[in-house]
Formats: C-alpha cells, structure tokens, sequence
C-alpha cells in the first residue's frame, strides 16, 4: 500500500503547485467521449525461444472514457462511465494457441453536488463496477473465479466533497451503503476463501451483500506537460456494518485506477495502465496489474 500512497500524494502536490484559478463554467451540459484501440505483437523463431524464452503474441485492446456533466447554479450532476477491454492470443503453452484476455473493467458514477463553499459541496450519489467477460484460473485447469456480476459491487452513499482546483476532487462519504454481487454459481463454488465457504466476501447460500461504512475518495485528472494527461481514482472504503459478521472489523479497502496517456499524433497515443486493490474479500495481500500500450485515439 506504500506505493499506492506515495503515488497519491505526488499527484496532489503536483496538482497544488501547479493550481492556477479558471474562469468560471457556465450552466449547461459538458460532454465528452474518447474511443482508443491499441494493438501490439512479438514473434520469435524457434532457436529464439529455446534460448531467450518468449512466445509469439498478438494482443487488442478497447476503451471508452465518457463524461457528461450538467451544471446549474451551484448544482452539479456529474456522470463517468469507463470500459476497458483487452486480449493477448499467443503460444503460452508451445504447441497450443490460445486467447486470455489481459485487462476487464466496467465502471460508472453518477453523483450531485451542491455547492457550500467556492470549494466545498454536499454530494449524493452511487457507482458500479464489475468486468465484461468470464476470468480464469489458468493454473487449476481454466476453473472461472469470475465473471460479470461475479463480482459486481454498487455503492451508494452522501458526504462532503473537496473541490480546491479544477482537475483535483476529494469525497468523504460519511455514511456509505455497498452491496457485492456473486451472481454465477459456478464462480461461487470456484472461490472459496476457507472453511466457511465464502466467495468475495459472501457467505455460501447468498448471492448478495450488503455493508455499511466510510467512504474515501480522490480524483485526479489533469494534463501534467503538453501532450500527457495523468487521470487516477483512489477509493477506500471501512466497514462498520456488514451482513458477514467476520467483515465488520476487517482492514480497510483500497482501489487505485491509474492512466497515463501520452499524445504522439492527432490520432496517436501511448498510454500506461496501474491498477492496484487491497481487499481481504478477495485475497491477503495487495493485487496489481499494469500494462503499456499504444494505438488509436479518437475524441468526440
């Protein structure tokens, strides 16, 4: 978790130091939509593998980033919806082709503000996040340990929203609602944490779970130099009630959603992916995934 929160905290001093005042927005809609795909490959002749290693590869991948935001008065109601999806088809096995998939992620928020302050709001509001396709267990015979709405979380929840510049926002959800879904019971009997015989968090015989908290978020979106944008979202969540007993004085969760994106043409872009979670539900120990790609950009 160290690196998780240093990387926070370098972003928000850059995004202080770098503060300059905007002029204010006017009421009405803001709307924007990016559509990337990235394609990439590697090839070795037989000679190369024996004794370099490496296997042939062929890898795609999609994303959508869309935003619309509706400002009226001191009333904001803002909407993200993110998907991003990606294949790598290669020879992990020699002899035998096959096509994991490399990154799956569908999320969207909608929240209103109102503002108290020049920087501070009251907010409501709720997002969800789940995948798009089956996940595999490759090490135990392709067992799947996930799918979409397995799991899929909702979260609900008002606070207090910190708004010191444009491109930096942090929320403290005073009184937060989530519910995890395991909606497969083949994920479900695939999963098991221990004896008890939960999947996610969700003890045998229920689909569902619901858990009430504190919710910590922060967003950051910005370009950091001409041509490269940095956008990330934290979000930590403590449970202080929660239908599975054992959960109610569990660690704190984190989730960090990192995108650097590098402009190298009107339509050309390389960007670098982190993504990193801490949640006793799912495993012990800190998750990461990162990925360097590039390809196409289009924004509307």
């Amino acid at each position: 978790m160290r690196k998780l929160v240093l990387t926070l905290t370098i972003s928000f001093a850059a995004s202080m130091a770098f503060a300059q005042d905007a002029a204010a927005p006017k009421d009405g809609w803001k709307k924007s939509t990016q559509f990337g795909i990235n394609l990439a490959g590697a090839g070795f002749n037989e000679n190369w593998q024996t004794k370099q290693g490496g296997f042939n590869n062929t890898a795609i991948g999609f994303i959508i980033n869309s935003n619309a935001d509706m400002l009226k008065g001191k009333g904001l109601w803002s909407n993200a919806l993110q998907m991003n999806y990606g294949m790598v088809r290669g020879e992990f096995v020699k002899g035998t082709k096959e096509t994991r998939k490399s990154v799956d992620r569908l999320f969207f928020d909608s929240k209103f503000a109102r503002k108290l302050s020049p920087k501070l709001s009251w907010f409501v509001g709720g997002n969800f996040l789940t995948q798009f396709a089956e996940g595999l267990d490759y090490g135990k015979n392709k067992l799947m340990i996930s799918n979409i709405m397995a799991p899929g979380v909702l979260s609900e929840g008002l606070g207090i929203e910190y708004k010191p510049v444009s491109y930096f926002t942090m929320q403290l959800g005073g009184a937060t609602l989530r519910q995890t879904f395991v909606n497969n019971s083949t994920v479900f009997n695939n999963t098991d944490d221990n004896a008890a015989k939960t999947s996610y968090g969700i003890p045998a015989g229920k689909k569902s779970i619901n858990d009430m908290g504190f919710n910590l978020v922060g967003v950051f979106d910005k370009d950091i130099v001409k041509n490269f944008n940095l956008k990330w979202r934290y979000s930590g969540f403590v449970v202080l009630a929660s239908q599975n007993k054992s959960d109610a004085h569990k660690a704190m969760d984190h989730r960090l959603d990192l995108i650097g994106t590098a402009k190298l043409g009107k339509y050309i872009n390389a960007n670098v992916t982190l993504i990193g979670l801490q949640d006793k539900d799912i495993i012990d120990g800190l998750q990461s995934s990162r990925s360097l790609n590039v390809g196409l950009l289009y924004t509307l």
